[in-house]
């Protein structure tokens, strides 16, 4: 079953600061697709790329969505 996480952030620059995360993890597939400040990322992104993207940012929210 594909999830993706839905993150909310209040970060100026989340664009940027989300690319220089995609090097570094070399992870691709950030979805640009909501509202100002919000991104979707695979379900399947690894908890150590996660978590270290939400102390990059100024995370208000994170959703798993799960899609049947």
């Amino acid at each position: 079953m594909p999830a993706h996480l839905r993150i909310r952030s209040r970060d100026d620059d989340m664009r940027r600061v989300v690319r220089r995360w995609q090097a570094r993890h070399r992870t691709s597939g950030a979805v640009w697709d909501g509202p100002p400040g919000e991104m979707l990322i695979g379900g399947d992104t690894g908890v150590a790329a996660v978590e270290d993207l939400m102390r990059l940012l100024d995370v208000s929210e994170v959703e798993m969505i799960w899609r049947a």
